[in-house]
């Protein structure tokens, strides 16, 4: 028999979720009965989750195994209607991963954004410093910002100055 648990989370399954409800480790072999809601509500996936060891650190701790590759995982994410995979089974790439090659990402304040965003997303792990640092990258962000603005109104300026018949907004 399995142990039902309902996911706080919106389209990811968590072991912690597992753990929420059922706090004393099992063994190999174990299953559990998960409800994981998608985002959008068009696809849920309710069923059981098969748990394993996941060595770790210094020991061994309780993980989710993935559907497809059977690999110990600490998260599942819900990949289509009825189905959860591992990140990596899933294809789920980082912010990072997905733009570290767009011209938006690399000279247009992007990196930036994602290293604020990532600094204030930690829960109790921002301290005194870790503020100071963020309010400098958010003062570099609106300096960057206020530059490409100001370029932006050069350039229609000159573009309005070379063709007075067009009419701008």
């Amino acid at each position: 028999m399995g142990i039902e648990a309902i996911s706080p989370g919106l389209g990811v399954l968590d072991v912690r979720d597992v753990h929420a409800v059922r706090p004393a480790p099992g063994t190999n072999g174990a299953a559990a009965l998960v409800c994981v809601l998608s985002d959008d509500g068009s696809s849920a996936f309710v069923g059981l989750v098969s748990l394993g060891q996941l060595h770790a650190g210094r020991g061994r701790h309780e993980a989710l195994l993935c559907p497809r590759c059977g690999k110990p995982k600490r998260r599942l994410y819900l990949d289509g209607p009825n189905e959860l995979a591992c990140a990596a089974c899933a294809r789920m790439r980082t912010r990072y991963q997905r733009e570290k090659n767009r011209s938006e990402y690399r000279r247009r304040g992007g990196r930036i954004e994602d290293r604020l965003l990532r600094m204030l997303s930690r829960p109790g792990r921002c301290c005194h410093g870790g503020l100071v640092a963020a309010a400098a990258l958010a003062e570099r962000l609106a300096a960057h910002d206020a530059l490409l603005a100001r370029t932006v109104e050069r350039y229609l300026g000159r573009t309005q100055e070379a063709s007075p018949h067009v009419s701008g907004p």
